[in-house]
This record gives structure tokens, C-alpha cells and sequence, in this order.
């Protein structure tokens, strides 16, 4: 899961965001990423310490 976050980031990254409804949705997505993974399967304390300091 903290590569599809990397490679979300790294193509947004090429991109400038240059209204703030496109970061908004950036955020969303990435945010909704772990959300999603969560509602399965208990994540490691480490694995959304290290998602939190990406975002």
C-alpha cells in the first residue's frame, strides 16, 4: 500500500496543482487509499505512522 501512495504522489508531483480543488482531490484520494485497506485488514502502528508523514 505505501508504493500506490508513492506512485500517486509521484505523478501528482509532475504536475503542478494549480487550483485548490486539485489538491483537495489529491489529498482525498490518498487519504481514502488506507481507509479503504483499513476496513480489512489492521494495519502496523509503523505502516500509518509512515502514510501520515508522507501526506
Amino acid at each position: 500500500m505505501s508504493n500506490k501512495v508513492n506512485q500517486r504522489l509521484s505523478s501528482w508531483k509532475d504536475c503542478q496543482p494549480y487550483f485548490v480543488g486539485h489538491l483537495t482531490l489529491v489529498k482525498l484520494v490518498l487519504q481514502s487509499l488506507p481507509s479503504y485497506v483499513m476496513q480489512y485488514v489492521k494495519l502496523h502502528i509503523s505502516i500509518c505512522e509512515e502514510l501520515d508523514k508522507k501526506m
